[in-house]
């Protein structure tokens, strides 16, 4: 059980009804294996506790410490690690507070196998001994000075350590907390509290198979399409059909990945092995459409669309929106020769949406690309066990990958995202009957109401089933305190919600807000809120660095009397935020807000640290996504 100090948690990606991203991310915590705290005044004196300490008197060995932090990474792909964050928490109350943040290089093998029993001021890698605060410069390197303001028991610090393991060689991380602003009491490897240990947080790249006949990839559409992967984030692993057949890669080895994509090229049935396979699939052939169940085969057969063009004739859904088409003509080749595999679109079972067709030599139409959702009945009588989309492409036959037009390959993008579609990382969707607490339903961040009165805060016409009324009074809204997942430094999210106002707002209506901007240039934080002056605005700002981004819009769209979906983005990649309403971008914004990363909780419904902002109108559906939403992600989410 943790401590009675209150945990007061920070950092997070937020969205309220809005949209989700690109591709999805896969979150790996990496707990620390060691940890140990070093006194001066005790030089070869092992200092071990149950807790680890920073302290820098100038002149004082006796008040001197510096500790140490130890992650075995062996097991970890750095190549397809897109960020690390070491995140470790106060274990006392000590109000405003810094320290220095470095990690021991790679070269440095003295007392590698340091134990928390054994490690001494003398024998720390990296450690200057003859300095209160500082390093030995030729064996350490500095990563960042970080900071709490008004830090309480649980807090946590988070630090960008992503050069550092990319510097790694050997497995091992080594991180020096030093030369602190007072006497600070950190929560060690093996404190009580499991929430406040050491941990690195990984965003890994997603993974897709491409299953294909042959690994060499020489000509066709398959060496394209493993690109077209690549570029949507993922890491691609090239399986071939006989690894199927012969058991080289089984079923459970496909519950290992986040996308399978089935090439033309392989065998109709070099896959049977994989049918009902619980990952997300495209598969490219009419031939196995049938064998999985998908269509029951009434026209298995090459056809060659007139022109290169097939038809749209489906234009809501997700799949459509997102590559920015409607109903009609599509040019899909540029070669008018170009075949594809096509079945009847009376071929597919009930449950499955035909979104793009065309018509064979027999004057009959049949579907190129559509889409199934998990659970729909399949040809079998079972449930689809995750979602499924036939997309007719030519594998590595004689055809060139050019001839596909950008359309086509919006829609390859679209149909990959609709697949694997991005997760918020916390999702509140405000649907409880009684009660104050309110329930982030995919993680462990639970919120409660504070100040307000929950039988009149629930509303049952929410956007989305229920939602929350607020009362415009000081002191009432909705926290959530810190958890390590919601802290994004210097990385992409995405906010998203529904607002709705009755009438507009006559002063300041704080939406979300995360941080604390109370001290000017110091305190790190990002926020929407209704401004007192007919406008949204969304900022980010890292406070110790003095950098702010501010995106400001009339409020019009987002002022109507009606639920409207508010999206807001921070792309890091192309250094943007962008503000959405409804699915339609109302402005967009360079970003130079750095790292916004800060140790306090998040509140829905006011200002942490501002009074006269409480909320007047309703939210509903709140959540958080760690990626920058694409435009088509939005409009088919809004859709």
């Amino acid at each position: 059980m943790c401590r009675r100090y209150v945990c007061k948690m920070s950092v997070l990606t937020v969205s309220f009804a809005v949209l989700a991203g690109p591709t999805l991310l896969a979150k790996t915590i990496v707990p620390a294996v060691d940890s140990c705290r070093a006194l001066m005044s005790k030089p070869n004196q092992n200092d071990a506790s149950n807790r680890l300490v920073v302290r820098t008197e100038l002149g004082d060995p006796t008040r001197s410490y510096k500790s140490w932090i130890k992650f075995d990474v062996n097991h970890v792909d750095v190549n397809n690690v897109t960020s690390a964050t070491l995140v470790f928490a106060l274990w006392k109350d000590r109000g405003n507070c810094e320290l220095d943040v470095s990690y021991v290089n790679d070269d440095v093998v003295e007392n590698i196998n340091w134990t928390t029993t054994d490690l001494t001021w003398n024998n720390a890698p990296g450690n200057d001994p003859s300095s209160e605060g500082k390093l030995d410069p030729s064996k350490t390197t500095f990563l960042a000075r970080v900071g709490l303001l008004g830090g309480v028991a649980g807090d946590k610090f988070t630090v960008d350590v992503l050069q550092a393991l990319k510097a790694d060689t050997d497995g091992i991380l080594q991180f020096v907390l030093h030369n602190a602003s007072a006497y600070l009491q950190i929560a060690h490897h093996a404190d009580p509290c499991e929430a406040w240990r050491p941990v690195l947080v990984l965003t890994e790249r997603p993974k897709a198979a491409l299953i294909v006949k042959a690994k060499d990839l020489v000509a066709g559409f398959d060496q394209a399409q493993k690109e077209r992967l690549e570029a949507l984030g993922y890491q691609v692993v090239l399986v071939t059909g006989t690894d199927v057949k012969n058991d080289v890669f089984t079923m459970a080895d496909a519950a290992g990945y986040d996308l399978l994509v089935v090439s033309e090229s392989i065998g109709s049935g070099d896959i049977n092995k994989l049918i009902g396979v619980k990952v997300p699939m495209m598969h490219q052939e009419s031939y196995g459409w049938s064998r999985h169940f998908f269509t029951t085969g009434q026209k298995k057969a090459w056809t060659t669309p007139a022109g290169g063009i097939l038809d749209v004739i489906n234009d809501s859904h997700p799949i459509i929106l997102g590559a920015g088409l409607g109903a009609g003509p599509v040019a899909f080749f540029k070669d008018p020769n170009v075949a594809l595999t096509t079945d009847l679109v009376s071929s597919l079972v009930p449950g499955a949406v035909n979104l793009v067709q065309t018509t064979d030599a027999d004057g009959a139409v049949v579907t190129c690309i559509f889409a199934i959702e998990a659970g729909t009945t399949l040809a079998n009588g079972l449930p689809a066990a995750s979602r499924i989309v036939g997309f007719s492409l030519p594998g590595n036959n004689s055809y060139k990958a050019d001839v596909m037009t950008e359309q086509a390959w919006a829609l390859f993008d679209a149909a990959v995202r609709w697949l694997n579609p991005a997760r918020p990382i916390a999702r509140w969707p405000l649907d409880e009957p009684t009660g104050a607490a309110v329930v982030d339903v995919v993680g462990s961040n639970k919120g409660a109401m504070v100040g307000l009165d929950p039988s009149t805060a629930r509303i049952a016409d929410g956007a989305l089933g229920g939602g929350v009324r607020f009362d415009n009074i000081d002191g009432h809204h909705i926290e959530v305190p810190y958890c390590d997942t919601l802290d994004l430094g210097y990385r992409d999210f995405s906010i998203s919600m529904f607002v709705r106002y009755a009438k507009a707002p006559v002063d300041v209506d704080q939406w979300v807000m995360k941080g604390n901007r109370a001290v000017t240039g110091t305190g790190s934080w990002y926020g929407l809120v209704h401004t007192g002056g007919a406008s949204v605005r969304f900022t980010a700002e890292e406070g110790p660095a003095g950098i702010k981004s501010v995106l400001e819009v009339p409020d019009t769209a987002f002022v109507t009397g009606d639920w409207v979906h508010v999206v807001a983005v921070r792309d890091a990649v192309n250094d943007l935020i962008l503000l959405y309403a409804n699915g339609v971008l109302q402005g967009v914004q360079a970003d130079t807000s750095g790292d916004i990363s800060n140790g306090k909780p998040l509140w829905i419904g006011e200002s942490t640290d501002e009074p006269g902002t409480a909320m007047s109108g309703d939210i509903d559906e709140v959540q958080f996504f760690d990626q920058a939403l694409t435009r088509g992600q939005i409009v088919g989410m809004y859709k």
